[in-house]
């Protein structure tokens, strides 16, 4: 299973993080993101530890895995999930509200019920797929699912300017290019991929940005502007034990025509799919 080793270096991958303006060039040393960084890598260790209580063995790979990866089938997986889920818990105070276990656990019961993703467009295999990729990877995936704060009164067809919030700038046959901006990534500048989609209510002219999909975080194109981060103020860490540690640090989404492959899309033009 995926070690903090293993994490830790594949954070240097080219991804594109500008904090106060300026690119980040390492992340898992840069000061903004160490501490988080080591703090997401403890609990991947926590994880690999068999006397933890978080393996349980995948019938597909035939080797353990994450149980936080999976859907619970009884109750007795249930109970094995929750007392997994309290070794993460514990280890963080629960001060991080957005480690591997939280879209993880999405993914998880998108996988229980793949029908879900059948409507306009049947891409329930992809939501497998993704969901298999997560867990035979252990990989840490944000999200990011809020349109730009432009207007509470309309929806991004309306707006001035094209392509505010995210959405398809073009079709391809192999997959879809998108463009604008999405947010609220928390933990986006250290997780390997990110899961974007619109919590907003759409309408039926919204058809471009009612999507769905995931991305790399070094995708060509894409751009994470982070908000300030606090770990790098701190003087000490018996001062500040939570800002030290558990800064995730949000961050805008800028997609600049970035390409989607088909396999990475969850909903596409469908308005009722994201309600």
């Amino acid at each position: 299973m995926r070690t903090s080793t293993d994490y830790l270096a594949s954070l240097d991958d080219g991804r594109r993080v500008i904090v106060n303006g300026t690119p980040v060039e390492h992340v898992a040393s840069d000061p903004a993101f160490a501490p988080i960084a080591r703090t997401i890598g403890d609990l991947f260790d926590l994880a690999a530890d068999s006397r933890n209580g978080m393996q349980v063995t995948d019938q597909t790979l035939g080797r353990p895995v994450n149980r936080l990866f999976l859907p619970p089938r009884s109750a007795e997986d249930l109970t094995a999930y929750r007392t997994a889920a309290q070794v993460w818990a514990d280890h963080t105070h629960g001060w991080v509200g957005r480690s591997p276990d939280h879209v993880g656990a999405f993914v998880a019961a998108f996988s229980a019920h793949p029908e879900a993703f059948a409507q306009e467009h049947d891409l329930r295999d992809n939501v497998l797929a993704f969901h298999r990729r997560i867990v035979e990877n252990d990989l840490y995936v944000s999200y990011a699912i809020i349109p730009p704060q432009v207007s509470r009164a309309s929806t991004a067809h309306a707006w001035e300017g094209e392509f505010v919030q995210v959405g398809v700038k073009h079709e391809r046959e192999d997959g879809i290019v998108v463009r604008g901006a999405q947010m609220l990534a928390t933990g986006g500048a250290v997780a390997d991929e990110i899961l974007v989609s619109c919590i907003k209510p759409l309408q039926a002219e919204d058809s471009d940005f009612a999507i769905s999909f995931t991305v790399p975080v070094n995708a060509d194109g894409l751009t994470l502007y982070c908000r300030r981060p606090y770990a790098p103020s701190v003087t000490s860490e018996f001062d500040y034990p939570l800002s030290s540690r558990y800064d995730e640090t949000d961050a805008l989404l800028v997609f600049d025509d970035v390409f989607i492959p088909w396999e990475n899309v969850f909903v596409y033009k469908d308005v009722p799919g994201l309600r």
